[in-house]
């Protein structure tokens, strides 16, 4: 089975994208059903981009010592995903000594969201997740290891769906709301955040989330 944590930059081949990968994509039923499907195929995909020899080795079985699935079997699964907007052509791999380049594949967001279930984002497991990933980037980039804590990822989750009821962003009357919220004042006493420190990192986290392209630079930043 293909290793997914192995440090990319480690290996000797260099990735070129070319796609824009949404942060959450409403989906309908049919996409639901596809997603369930290839489940193999998205789980694979949410961990990094991939080439399509990568993805076969998704289906690799140990007892066979080969995948379940043919490659021309993958490339059709592929083909079916990119046709109803999961999957898509991110860029090209150039890989030291060869000079033919390899397609890479990647979700054509980071979060679905089955809009069909008439149930927000922020309600959703995948919103937990997101929640999770700005904590541990948040902590990284400035430094406190506060944010790696289970009471911090309810806390940013909690900020985060409270932003999302707003039709225009005003940081004052989101942050004002937050101050206000019993379950918010637990998790704050819970991760050791004084008021102060939490609207600090409540307003830097609400601007980041309002300009994802922000976090791409800093998570850019503290990979250097």
């Amino acid at each position: 089975m293909v290793n997914l944590d192995i440090d990319k930059q480690s290996l000797d081949f260099k990735d070129f994208i070319s796609f824009d990968q949404a942060i959450i994509l409403d989906i309908n039923s049919e996409q639901r059903y596809l997603v369930t499907k290839y489940h193999t195929i998205i789980k694979g995909l949410r961990q990094r981009n991939l080439t399509v020899k990568e993805i076969h080795q998704l289906y690799w079985e140990p007892r066979e010592n080969k995948p379940t699935k043919t490659l021309k079997t993958v490339y059709r699964y592929l083909d079916l995903l990119e046709e109803h907007n999961l999957v898509v052509i991110a860029g090209q791999r150039m890989t030291r000594g060869r000079r033919v380049t390899e397609k890479i594949y990647c979700l054509t967001a980071q979060y679905f969201h089955d809009s069909d279930l008439d149930l927000k984002f922020w309600d959703t497991p995948d919103s937990e997740l997101f929640a999770k990933k700005v904590g541990i980037l948040l902590s990284d980039v400035l430094q406190n290891k506060n944010f790696k804590k289970e009471e911090s990822y309810n806390l940013i989750h909690h900020s985060l769906q409270l932003s999302s009821n707003y039709q225009y962003f005003n940081i004052l009357e989101i942050i004002d709301k937050i101050r206000k919220s019993p379950e918010l004042q637990k998790s704050v006493e819970s991760a050791k955040f004084d008021e102060h420190t939490l609207i600090s990192y409540t307003s830097q986290l609400l601007v980041l989330i309002r300009n994802f392209g922000a976090i791409n630079q800093l998570l850019a930043l503290n990979n250097n």
